[in-house]
């Protein structure tokens, strides 16, 4: 009898998702693959009523083993169609977009950030930093030395043997989990209408300190650094219209405030900011809910690491995040227009990819000028940004003609390199690495780890999650940590259950399995 290695659910003979919660059931041991891509290159998807699709609600769903830490989302592609929603209890993560995102710190481990986004899941485009004490997110590791996404501190990793402080059961292996600081969040469900949203909040002795439900579809997110507030943000309905975001507080499961919805695009302890249905980019306040400022989101934006970006038309204009005040505005030669223009930014350049003109465009962060461009950019084409100081191109595999896709790497200077995309794997997930201060990008849809050059490190066949200075791992039913790059580790522990993810908190790594989440410190 084969099983779903995420919720457990028995499967028929060949299935190769779960029918139950969408996990990728490959024979044990085989690689975990994304769901399966609709029929051949993806259509230009259909306007919604109002607002343009954003990039930070549809992307593509996380490896079922391996992905970024949760509420440490990668940048996945921009652009995905309407009908691909989050995966179960995934928050947001700007993606790939046909034919790009700021950073917010949700999703699964920092190996573990349950990457997110598609088709079952979801990713967004939020990075919400981790740092802080007690119930916050927070790393004791020293921020510029090993990083996810070009600046979000990775955990202390625990670099001497550790023992096993908590155990807690799981009635349903479909769960997303964040550890931040001694508390861990869980979340169950609300990916669909016959799925209630379950969001429960652990002590650090692992007790269900509460509870709450909501009945939506949609996800949870958060917290962000210093805070200890959760966000519950319900996915659009068929009308492409959001119901309202919950703030809820990470200490006792109360609703804390309530605001208009729309596509949660980044957030920090201090605000957050959403694209709402009338295509208003509003920064609201972490504490209140209350409008900081709002101005028209344009044809499409892109988050840096101390700007907002919108396109609209021939014109790029620059923001401040805090204030909202214009930095500086450029004319360009994108002419974009909604639904066919999706941007992402790196450090340095902001790219533009436009479905109108069939050209992808690098423009300067600085002023708008134009870097470089590339042309024959179309609708099976993806813009993204692994974090750091790369952005990328994407042209997705066909599955009918079988044939394999492609990654193209650039920086502002151009292109960088190429990785290929295989059919089987039909997205790239990519993430900006810094381990000991040195750079890498890891491909979270493959468990592999490259150098700056695009060159292998290494490759991992089971869970595995970085922390400062190394990497944990399972491999043959042991737990292990060992410093990237050296053949030895630096310990090694026996589980006695399954491990299908790993999530990590400073010196600690909790174990994700079937039926039960065990803390390590």
């Amino acid at each position: 009898m084969r099983v779903c290695t995420q919720c457990g659910l028995e499967l028929d003979g060949a299935a190769r998702f779960c029918s139950r919660c969408g996990a990728a059931s490959p024979v044990t041991g085989a690689p975990a693959a994304a769901p399966p891509p609709p029929p051949g290159p993806p259509a230009p998807p259909a306007p919604p009523p109002t607002a343009p699709i954003q990039a930070a609600a549809y992307a593509p769903p996380p490896p079922t083993l391996n992905m970024p830490p949760q509420g440490m989302p990668p940048y996945p592609p921009q652009g995905m169609p309407p009908q691909w929603a989050p995966p179960p209890g995934i928050p947001p993560q700007q993606g790939p977009q046909p034919g790009g995102g700021r950073k917010l710190a949700l999703i699964l481990g920092a190996a573990g950030v349950v990457l997110v986004l598609v088709a079952v899941g979801a990713f967004f485009a939020i990075r919400a930093m981790r740092d802080g004490g007690g119930g916050g997110g927070g790393t004791k590791a020293d921020p510029s030395d090993n990083t996810l996404n070009g600046s979000i501190p990775l955990a202390q990793a625990a670099t001497s043997e550790p023992e096993e402080v908590w155990s807690f059961h799981l009635d349903d292996s479909a769960v997303t989990v964040t550890p931040a600081g001694d508390r861990t969040y869980l979340s169950w469900g609300g990916y669909s209408e016959d799925e209630t949203l379950t969001v429960t909040g652990l002590d650090d002795h692992g007790e269900e300190s509460w509870s709450i439900t909501r009945n939506i579809e949609g996800y949870v997110t958060g917290p962000a650094d210093g805070s200890d507030i959760l966000y519950v943000v319900p996915y659009a309905d068929s009308d492409g219209v959001h119901a309202d975001i919950q703030a809820v507080s990470g200490d006792d499961g109360t609703t804390l405030w309530t605001t208009p919805g729309g596509n949660l695009a980044d957030y920090d302890k201090d605000a957050l900011f959403i694209v709402d249905d009338d295509n208003f980019l509003q920064r609201r306040d972490a504490a209140s809910g209350e409008l900081d400022w709002e101005k028209p989101a344009g044809d499409t934006q892109a988050y840096g690491q101390d700007q907002i970006f919108i396109v609209t038309g021939d014109t790029l204009t620059s923001y401040d995040p805090a204030s909202g005040d214009q930095n500086w505005t450029a004319d360009t030669s994108l002419a974009c227009e909604q639904y066919g223009c999706y941007a992402t930014a790196a450090d340095g350049l902001v790219l533009v990819g436009n479905t109108g003109t069939d050209r992808a465009t690098a423009l300067d962060s600085e002023d708008g000028s134009m870097l470089w461009a590339e042309d024959g950019y179309g609708y099976d084409h993806y813009v993204g940004t692994t974090g750091g100081d790369l952005v990328y191109i994407q042209t997705t595999p066909d599955s009918t003609s079988e044939t394999d896709g492609e990654v193209v790497f650039y920086d502002t200077e151009g292109e960088v390199g190429r990785l290929p995309v295989a059919v089987e794997d039909y997205w790239f997930y990519g993430s900006a690495i810094t381990i000991d201060r040195s750079p890498y990008v890891m491909d979270w849809t493959t468990s592999t780890l490259y150098d700056p050059l695009l060159g292998e490190v290494m490759s991992f066949d089971g869970p595995m999650a970085f922390a400062s200075g190394g990497v944990y791992q399972v491999v043959d039913d042991e737990l292990s940590y060992q410093h990237l790059g050296d053949e030895e580790q630096v310990w090694s522990i026996a589980l006695t259950g399954t491990a299908n993810n790993l999530q990590t908190a400073d010196d600690a790594v909790l174990v994700v399995g079937t039926d039960a989440i065990t803390r390590y410190e």
